[in-house]
């Protein structure tokens, strides 16, 4: 967790807390984040809230580390 708390902005690491409260590894934390962008970051139109958009970057932070 920490190479990923490196890479992010203090908005990402913000709503990183507040999604993820109990993890055992980096598939635990990119579970809960896909988990709330399904189902609390999706417009009527399918398309993604600011959140939602957030979440995508840090989803792809956390797939870009070595």
């Amino acid at each position: 967790m920490e190479n990923l708390l490196k890479v992010l902005t203090v908005d990402e690491k913000q709503l990183l807390n507040k999604i993820v409260k109990k993890y055992e590894d980096m598939a635990d934390v990119e579970d809960q984040l896909a988990d709330y962008m399904m189902l609390h970051c999706l417009t009527d139109d399918d398309g993604l809230t600011d959140e939602g958009i957030m979440c995508e970057t840090i989803l792809n932070k956390l797939g870009n580390l070595d």
